[in-house]
């Protein structure tokens, strides 16, 4: 009976060392998110955008949606504001971002300079809203991921309930 005991210990202090481990031990557990650098807008365009009394943090919308996909597809959020002049122009000040949330119309000539999501707006006054990419390799990779996170939030009632929330309305429609 001793030994069978000592067996399970044994088995039992292995298998606590493993869950105590794991992630150190290179499992896809312990693969660090990768950070998102996102652009936004410190000047208010609400809901959308919500700056801080110093411009330098913003809530709203976009800022929640971001989030919710970031969880989705599995990575972390850098928030970083800029005025709005800076974000819809030739890339400037946001040229370090991975991509800019800040309630962008994909107009045809922001398009030489930006990828655009799917849209996650599209109703009177505001839309049609998207998110915006640089043109690169990295930035069309990112834009498919956001793509499929945006998908998800909006397949599973995310994107509804942050609508209601800021809007105080349930969405007519679904982009």
């Amino acid at each position: 009976m001793r030994p069978r005991r000592a067996v399970l210990l044994v088995c039992l202090a292995v298998l606590m060392m493993g869950l105590a481990l794991g992630p150190a031990a290179g499992g896809a557990a312990a693969k660090a998110c990768p950070v998102v650098v996102v652009g936004t807008s410190n000047d208010a365009y609400p809901p959308f955008e919500i700056p801080n009394a110093d411009g330098t943090e913003s809530a709203g919308f976009d800022h929640d949606l971001v989030l919710a996909i970031a969880h989705r597809a599995g990575f972390r959020v850098e928030f970083r504001t800029f005025p709005w002049s800076d974000i819809v122009t030739r890339p400037g000040p946001w040229a370090d971002c991975d991509m800019v949330a800040a309630a962008v119309t994909p107009w045809p000539p922001r398009r030489v300079f930006m990828r655009f999501s799917n849209l996650y707006f599209n109703e009177d006054p505001h839309g049609p809203l998207a998110f915006a990419f640089p043109k690169t390799r990295e930035g069309a990779a990112l834009c498919a991921q956001v793509n499929a996170g945006l998908q998800e939030a909006k397949d599973d009632g995310t994107w509804a309930k942050l609508y209601l929330e800021w809007f105080g309305v349930p969405p007519t429609t679904i982009p």
